[in-house]
Parts: C-alpha cells; sequence; structure tokens
C-alpha cells in the first residue's frame, strides 16, 4: 500500500514510477482523517510527503480531482499540485508546461456551485502560479480565459476570477516580485 514495513529501515516509502490514484487518494483520506491512528497517519504522511519528488505525481493528482471529491481532499490535492508545480516546472518542456496549464483551467471550468471559499482561493492561487510563469507571453489569452469563467461561470467561479485578478494584482505590484522578473517582463 504506501509504506508499511517491518523494519525501521525499510520504513521509507519506496517510490516508483507510477503514481496510482486510488493509492493517493487513500493515503490523502488516511492522512486528512481525524481517527485515523496516528502511526498510520503518519504513513500516509510520509508517502505524500515522498510523491513530491515523483515527476508523476500530478497525473494522480489531476485524476482525484476529476471526480467528485469531499471539499478538503479538493483543497488538499490543489496545494500539493500548487507545491509539485513549484518544485517541477523548471524542468518541464513547454508542451507539458501547457498540458498542466490547461489541466489547472479544466479544474477551475469545473469548480462546483457549492465550492468553499477555500477551495476557490486555493483555485486562484495556482492560477496565478501559472500566470505568474507565462502571462502574457506564453498565455496570451489569460484575461479573455478570465472573463469567459466570470461571465459563463456561476458565483463561485466568479469568487475565483475576482481572487486570481486580486492576487496576481497584489504580486505583480509588490517590489520584491517584480525585482525578480527580467527586465523584458516587467
Amino acid at each position: 500500500m504506501y509504506g508499511e514495513s517491518d523494519s525501521r529501515k525499510e520504513n521509507r516509502i519506496r517510490m516508483t514510477d507510477v503514481v496510482e490514484p486510488s493509492v493517493c487518494l487513500q493515503a490523502i483520506t488516511g492522512f486528512l482523517n481525524p481517527v485515523t491512528p496516528f502511526a498510520e497517519s503518519q504513513r500516509c504522511q510520509h508517502y505524500l510527503i515522498g510523491l513530491r519528488e515523483n515527476p508523476l505525481y500530478a497525473s494522480a493528482l489531476f485524476a482525484i480531482l476529476n471526480v467528485e471529491q469531499d471539499d478538503g481532499i479538493r483543497v488538499f490535492c490543489l496545494t500539493a499540485l500548487q507545491e509539485w508545480t513549484k518544485r517541477w516546472w523548471k524542468e518541464m518542456p513547454p508542451p507539458q508546461q501547457l498540458e498542466l496549464r490547461n489541466n489547472i483551467s479544466t479544474i477551475v471550468s469545473m469548480i462546483p456551485e457549492e465550492a468553499s471559499v477555500g477551495y476557490c482561493s486555493k483555485c486562484a492561487s495556482i492560477v496565478v502560479e501559472i500566470a505568474e510563469r507565462q502571462f502574457p507571453e506564453l498565455w496570451p489569452t489569460f484575461v479573455d480565459d478570465l472573463l469567459t469563467l466570470w461571465v459563463t461561470g456561476s458565483f463561485a467561479k466568479q469568487q475565483t476570477t475576482l481572487k486570481t485578478l486580486h492576487d496576481l494584482y497584489t504580486d505583480c505590484t509588490d517590489p520584491d516580485f517584480t525585482a525578480q522578473l527580467s527586465t523584458t517582463r516587467r
């Protein structure tokens, strides 16, 4: 399953190239569930931490997000996806970056009407993460995409749109952020 072992030496999580969404979801559920015994919760946590270093982790997270889930699981998956993106972005070739952006856009377009403010905020946060890396040069339709989400979307999608614009504006006007940008992007 996710790292059970008898000896201390084998207590580390074994990584494989394939990340099964069902095993990943089981670990997330075990980690988030308050009635999970402590040792089991720790094994789940170590398994999930180990997945950050797996380049295929995002695929499992998207598979989980594409199915109706509890809000806590969705927020966890988006948080993990955002951390994974920060870790792997520079190593991805442009087609894979585009695929990641499109998958995130799909997740945002599927925000349910009853989504919590926390989930909408996390969606906005990950969109900003990608926009900061790609807009305007590699994502020229970003503003149009947000306006479409606003016009055709539910209240939750409109909340996400506003939060995205707010966070992006805040980041782009932050002197520390703009100092990190090349002069051609300022």
